[in-house]
């Protein structure tokens, strides 16, 4: 075999094996919550499209849109109108039927917001541009919860908190992937604590994937599959 022939055939080899690396890749999941976890994957997830609809586990996503399609009579309205460089909302109902709303915004800082969080305080601070902002609240309207996130300075990956106002989760992004010490160059997803006990992660490579802990109460179960939503969804937002 010549030496460029080689040279072909050692570069086709690799690409496959790349190609083939790419497809399978997971994100890394911290073991407690990977030994406790109900793995929900993604079906049907295929980008940002008008009228989207894809599922994890038995929970489906709905509806979802660029722009503010309509106003609902809870307030979401939340931030200056030039404040945003992109709008979205979309649905997600739970296996019992109940029906989540969800709208996001990206670009925002903290002092174009206006209103509360849920049933307390705003804590987390927008300070970067590369921000990301979601309402939610259930069909009864009984149950409010914010997603915060934003990079910080010299970061490309975002962080922030999802809250009711009351409870707290912190949301931490990763590069990092299964079985070996090479990240990726973007997130492969994120990870959800309670304190210091991770609860959830949200796997947003390839198909993608959500891991909610058995011990979950369902409410607690479903608001954390409302962010989980949010994030798989936060890259066609974007357009990043």
């Amino acid at each position: 075999m010549g030496k460029i022939k080689l040279q072909h055939w050692v570069a086709a080899v690799a690409s496959i094996l790349f190609l083939n690396a790419c497809q399978t890749a997971r994100m890394a999941v911290p073991g407690f919550l990977e030994e406790r976890a109900d793995v929900l994957a993604c079906v049907g997830r295929q980008g940002f499209l008008r009228g989207e609809r894809f599922s994890f586990g038995d929970y489906q996503v709905e509806r979802v849109r660029r722009g503010w399609i309509r106003r609902v009579d809870w307030d979401l309205a939340f931030a200056e109108g030039k404040a945003a460089r992109q709008e979205s909302e979309y649905q997600l109902r739970t296996p019992e039927g109940v029906l989540w709303q969800g709208h996001a915004i990206t670009g925002v800082r903290k002092e174009d917001i206006t209103g509360k969080v849920g049933r307390g305080s705003w804590t987390w601070e927008l300070t970067s541009e590369r921000s990301y902002l979601v309402r939610f609240a259930d069909e009864k309207q009984e149950n409010f919860w914010t997603l915060a996130m934003a990079e910080g300075l010299g970061d490309t990956i975002m962080n922030g908190e999802f809250s009711d106002g009351q409870t707290i989760y912190r949301v931490e992004g990763t590069y990092q992937l299964a079985g070996t010490p090479m990240p990726l160059s973007d997130p492969s997803g994120y990870i959800i604590y309670r304190e210091h006990r991770a609860v959830a992660a949200v796997e947003v490579i390839n198909e993608g994937a959500v891991y909610l802990d058995r011990e979950l109460e369902p409410l607690q179960r479903d608001a954390l599959a409302a962010a989980a939503t949010a994030l798989l969804l936060y890259k066609d937002i974007s357009g990043r």
